[in-house]
């Protein structure tokens, strides 16, 4: 059976059916990516705290906005190419297409890769410092573990095995007697009776011949107190705390939400240097603003632009004898990073002073939920297109010799979908890196 309107137009639409098809499917993309640019938009008018603004790199976003707009000339060059009847110069523009969809990709994930691995840490009284938290700096350490209490039908002895730090784990039932702990044992536990020490409410505890010290990542534990930690699934140790805290190297510092602007948790801990630098820092933005708008009565407590500027800084601190007007000279955070995370200050913060921290993922803020689900939206978009385009141009050599005209049409629906992928970028890059 001959599908009707492959190739000539429909006498209803003045359309080929595939074409009129990419046209209502666009449509609820445009509702689609609508709703989500509606989101943001309402999102960041009501947002109760300062919205985070050059947080994105603005070359990689600007050199991927070229990327696209160069994908969606070669793309029409292919198309005319088949129109013409020469698939040689058809396949090289494609390839060129394809080219630019995966460099727009791998810088992406270059864009992700950093997020990912940058971290915020908000100390209580508001303040935030930003940094690389190193494998490891972030452990809670038990030492003098006597005992260890297992949920039998969940337990994972893994979790108390393989976080040992010092000392032989040898353990013992109610009994003293000495068992081989594995998920088997805990297994039959779970099906035993008082005769295996099960307590009533399903769990088992197990001492130690000799005390041993365990060392864990936050992340690993439900919760943990001077007495012991509880890891994820339900599994108890019992000891004494020895460590407790975050190490990170901090690269910019944030105040704007702090009780204190000048003086706050963040700033005690990063010394004396810095913080006397911070506060010649945004003393000097004060004194700009009020030189420049003194007689017009602007508070200056209350201009965003001069919040942004005077109670943010990035690590390590440049010397204020460089300073050109409203604007920091000398070294800045990216620069440090580029010669390695060594040039940044560390600092070990005790975890009673963090309110929260993670990494800069959808979990952080709103505007990082808000970033990774329209990236990702669009990059999944990106994949597919570049999928789709793909396939014509590998296995359209048989289509092309038996229906030149009918594989122009193809791939000119493809176009208007990677046309449309491009236009949603050109509003991404200004609405989330540029404002």
């Amino acid at each position: 059976m001959e599908i009707p309107y492959t190739v000539t137009a429909r006498p209803d639409t003045g359309l080929y059916n595939a074409k009129v098809g990419i046209w209502l499917f666009l449509a609820s993309e445009v509702m689609l990516f609508g709703g989500l640019f509606s989101g943001y938009i309402f999102l960041r008018i009501g947002a109760d705290y300062p919205w985070p603004e050059g947080v994105l790199n603005n070359l990689l976003g600007f050199i991927n906005t070229l990327v696209l707009i160069a994908s969606s000339v070669t793309v029409v060059m292919a198309w005319a190419s088949l129109k013409m009847r020469q698939w040689n110069r058809y396949v090289l523009y494609m390839s060129i297409t394809l080219l630019c969809a995966a460099t727009f990709m791998v810088i992406k994930a270059f864009e992700y890769t950093d997020k990912l691995t940058h971290y915020g840490l908000h100390f209580s009284d508001g303040s935030i410092v930003e940094g690389y938290i190193d494998t490891g700096a972030d452990f809670v350490v038990l030492k003098d573990v006597t005992s260890v209490r297992f949920d039998t039908t969940k337990g994972a002895p893994n979790y108390v095995l393989r976080n040992v730090l010092e000392g032989e784990p040898v353990f013992l039932n109610k009994d003293g007697v000495e068992i081989n702990l594995n998920r088997s044992y805990l297994r039959t536990l779970a099906r035993g009776s008082e005769r295996l020490g099960i307590a009533p409410a399903g769990s088992v505890e197990l001492t130690l011949r000799e005390p041993i010290t365990i060392g864990s990542r936050a992340s690993r534990l439900m919760n943990h107190s001077d007495e012991g930690m509880t890891f994820r699934d339900g599994t108890v140790v019992n000891g004494t705390l020895e460590r407790d805290h975050v190490t990170m190297r901090v690269d910019r510092i944030d105040t704007r939400m702090a009780e204190d602007p000048t003086d706050n948790m963040a700033l005690q801990y990063l010394g004396d240097t810095i913080t006397e630098r911070f506060r010649r820092h945004a003393q000097f933005h004060i004194d700009d603003f009020n030189e420049r708008y003194a007689d017009r009565g602007f508070d200056p407590m209350e201009n965003a632009e001069l919040l942004r500027t005077a109670y943010r800084l990035k690590l390590p601190a440049p010397d204020l004898d460089t300073v050109k007007r409203g604007r920091l000279g000398g070294s800045s955070g990216d620069d440090a990073l580029a010669d390695g995370k060594d040039k940044y200050p560390q600092i070990q913060v005790e975890r009673e002073d963090v309110r929260f921290y993670s990494n800069f993922s959808p979990a952080y803020s709103t505007y990082y939920a808000i970033y990774f689900t329209l990236t990702g939206l669009h990059g999944l978009h990106v994949i597919c297109g570049a999928l789709v385009l793909g396939y014509f141009m590998v296995f359209g050599k048989k289509m092309y010799q038996r229906n030149p005209e009918h594989l122009a049409n193809r791939v000119e629906v493809g176009g208007l979908f990677w046309h449309f992928v491009d236009l949603v970028w050109i509003f991404l890059f200004p609405v989330l890196y540029l404002m």
